[in-house]
């Protein structure tokens, strides 16, 4: 890993030390790191349970495929303030359209910030 990115994680990883998602009137904070590393070994499924959980604060989702979560991030959390980073994502597997396909699936005020190897995957979703 070079220092640039070595460092912008260590800088994102301390925002999320810093700044715990305990006071949730300011938002939840939710960082969901090497996604297509998970993505891979257990499925985007598995990412959507996980930001679910870690933003209502719920165990034990049983999400069935990831259309049935897509469903279940739109229902749940759009009315929910959230700072969310997507980090290495993958336009391969679509996890940017299955975890954060358009704005209006969170509340008023959430940011979602991607980070990527391929500048494709933002280019694809206008960002």
């Amino acid at each position: 890993m070079d220092a640039e990115k070595l460092r912008n994680v260590s800088t994102i990883q301390e925002f999320f030390k810093i700044s715990p998602d305990k006071d949730l009137s300011e938002g939840t904070r939710i960082l969901l790191e090497s996604m297509e590393e998970v993505s891979i070994k257990k499925g985007v499924v598995h990412l959507q349970e996980i930001l679910l959980s870690k933003v209502l604060g719920e165990t034990g989702l049983n999400i069935c495929d990831p259309d049935e979560g897509i469903s279940y991030i739109r229902r749940r959390l759009c009315h929910k303030r959230v700072f969310v980073v997507l980090d290495d994502v993958d336009n391969q597997l679509k996890q940017l359209e299955k975890l954060a396909g358009k704005h209006n699936w969170f509340g008023s005020g959430s940011r979602i910030i991607i980070t990527t190897r391929d500048k494709h995957v933002l280019i694809s979703h206008g960002i």
